[in-house]
């Protein structure tokens, strides 16, 4: 595993998950003649997870002895209750079929969801559930979302240019939240020049994702934080982040900024971008996502290019 991917064997406990940075840990123990046991009475532990997912169940030893029906019963019972982008584990029997299993639980489970193969021993096999992100099919940025996403990956700087309407302001931060960031203790930052377009940005994301506003999603504006220590997205004025820098010159607990309508060229947001272009060569792993429905892309991209001595998109 490469930088930040350690592995960590959990043991399913509810202390022990805690311990090991899990969040709405659920475990059952299912055969064809017994009932899901109470979490705390459980003793079962799973494969080794990547300690950079995000998930919010698992299903764990001994491995679960029950044919298809029954299998797709359960799992609409428990995948509901995953968030967008979270991820769950199921063991399962080897001789169940995994080859077959798969592809008949991709179709069974509806657009929703995808399953594979995450990890494979002697006698068992563990399959991993992802509820997938949504982009409307109507907006521009949702049709190019694989070219922006590989431009994230590639490039610590990304400008992107669209017509007001486009979906920047509301499909880019899924994207990016789809790719993994904001993870890892860290959070996106995503501006906004207004107080009320913080907040209406925040609640149309939280209400596209079908999370609760002030969880995965949150906003914060003068005298209002609308966060919590599970908030990935935190969506602020642009004034916000620059009270932030005051008290942490680096901008540590991000991990990604999105500039939303720079051409606006606010002093908020010219100090902004002076500031960010001379903090990105202390900060190789904080991402710069600029977004504007003017802006003129070629003089931004030589300018980081030449602050940053790199070629960027």
């Amino acid at each position: 595993m490469g930088r930040g991917r350690q592995r960590t064997r959990l043991e399913l406990t509810h202390v022990n998950a805690e311990a090991n940075g899990c969040r709405n840990i659920h475990t059952t123990q299912v055969d064809e003649t017994s009932t899901p046991l109470p979490a705390d009475r459980q003793s079962a532990h799973c494969e080794p997870i990547p300690g950079d997912l995000t998930f919010d169940a698992i299903w764990s030893n001994p491995p679960i002895r029950i044919g298809k029906e029954a299998l797709h019963t359960l799992l609409m019972a428990w995948l509901p209750k995953l968030k967008v982008g979270g991820a769950a584990y199921l063991v399962v029997q080897k001789n169940l079929g995994s080859d077959s299993l798969i592809p008949w639980l991709d179709e069974s489970l509806g657009e929703g969801f995808t399953a594979s193969k995450y990890a494979s021993s002697k006698a068992s096999v563990s399959l991993k559930f992802v509820m997938k992100y949504e982009y409307p099919a109507e907006l521009p940025v949702s049709a190019a979302r694989d070219e922006i996403a590989d431009a994230v990956r590639r490039s610590q700087v990304v400008i992107v240019s669209g017509q007001t309407g486009s979906g920047k302001t509301t499909q880019l931060p899924k994207i990016l939240l789809e790719l993994g960031r904001g993870t890892h203790g860290k959070q996106i930052v995503h501006t906004q020049p207004r107080r009320i377009a913080a907040r209406t940005v925040a609640e149309r994301i939280a209400s596209e994702m079908g999370v609760r506003l002030g969880d995965e999603v949150g906003y914060q504006v003068r005298f209002t934080d609308e966060s919590s220590p599970n908030t990935r997205l935190r969506v602020v004025t642009d004034g916000i982040l620059l009270a932030q820098i005051q008290r942490d010159p680096k901008l540590s607990q991000y991990d990604t900024i999105i500039i939303d309508e720079a051409h606006e060229r606010s002093l908020n947001i010219d100090f902004l971008l002076g500031y960010l272009t001379a903090l990105l060569p202390q900060r190789r792993d904080l991402k710069l996502i600029i977004t504007s429905a003017t802006i003129d892309s070629v003089k931004f991209q030589e300018h980081f290019a030449h602050a940053l001595h790199e070629k960027y998109q």
